[in-house]
């Protein structure tokens, strides 16, 4: 449960303009530094406690069971506790409360993994929709192949139709598409030309089948989210679709929820990765589309 809802917390960040931030009084004391410092320096940005009722050493414990939390191979053996697959290792206690500990991403580049992910009209604007693709494959003011629209059009519609945030969309294609060179969206993958898949939803190995030939499968099947998606536009929609209904609608409302779970009936479980740094990478991309003027409602969990 909430303190208080976002709503309240923007109306109350509102009327205190002395310097004494009613929207991080909210907060333990060890998070107050930081937010204030962030505060000062953002003042459009609006904090809200989200009270889990969680003691943080039971957190870590559940969230080491079962493979819920891997490092790739590239970590210092200290994050490392036994191999997991030839990539990935099984996380160390230590980093696991590194990147759990909500104290240790109060700064720009990693508060972001806390960033509502539901619509907002008032901050998920088109302009700043394509100020955030400037970086990405999808930064062209030319249509998106094989369609009348932009990329930046694109998310900004189909997030205002399916009321999630369209910062969150683009992050997310960015996250799993890298360059934009994956056959996943090409387009023209032998057998499945014409198929797209952007999320990379239903994208892993499973029998004879790659994770690229069971993404462009499930792509082409007749099914769930507007499946087949033989568009650019039904790809995203699609995909837009199934996170909203999977996690946003779950309470799994920050980058942070969608990674670890802790809050709802379902702690714990119905994690979108196992990736420890997930969360907080999709966050620092999701950072680059902010600009100083620009507003955000960012949701910490607190434990007791």
């Amino acid at each position: 449960l909430y303190s208080m809802n976002p709503g309240e917390a923007v109306m109350l960040a509102e009327e205190n303009a002395a310097g004494v931030y009613a929207d991080i009084e909210q907060f333990p004391e060890s998070y107050r530094p930081a937010l204030e410092a962030l505060k000062q320096k953002h003042p459009n940005w609006t904090f809200v406690r989200q009270n889990t009722g969680l003691d943080f050493q039971t957190v870590i414990n559940n969230e080491l069971q079962g493979g819920k939390s891997l490092v790739y191979k590239s970590y210092g053996d200290y994050c490392k506790e036994g191999q997991h697959s030839p990539n990935w290792y099984f996380a160390s206690e230590d980093v696991l409360k590194l990147y759990m500990d909500p104290r240790n991403s109060l700064h720009e580049n990693a508060i972001f993994q806390f960033e509502q992910l539901t619509y907002n009209e008032s901050y998920h604007t088109e302009a700043a929709v394509e100020t955030f693709l400037k970086n990405t494959f999808m930064n062209s003011n030319s249509p998106a192949p094989k369609t009348d629209m932009t990329f930046s059009h694109i998310f900004w519609a189909i997030g205002a139709e399916q009321q999630v945030s369209p910062f969150h969309l683009a992050a997310r294609v960015y996250q799993e598409q890298g360059q934009g060179t994956s056959p996943l969206i090409s387009g023209n993958y032998p057998g499945y030309e014409g198929y797209y898949n952007f999320f990379n939803v239903g994208a892993f190995a499973s029998g004879s089948m790659s994770a690229i030939t069971r993404g462009l499968w499930y792509a082409s099947q007749s099914g769930s989210y507007g499946r087949p998606w033989n568009s650019i536009e039904k790809s995203i929609i699609g995909g837009a679709t199934y996170y909203s209904e999977n996690f946003l609608k779950n309470g799994q409302d920050t980058f942070y929820l969608k990674k670890f779970n802790v809050q709802g009936s379902n702690l714990y479980k119905h994690q979108y990765m196992t990736n420890v740094e997930g969360a907080a990478g999709e966050g620092a991309k999701l950072a680059r589309a902010y600009t100083d003027e620009m507003k955000a409602t960012l949701l910490l969990p607190a434990g007791v």
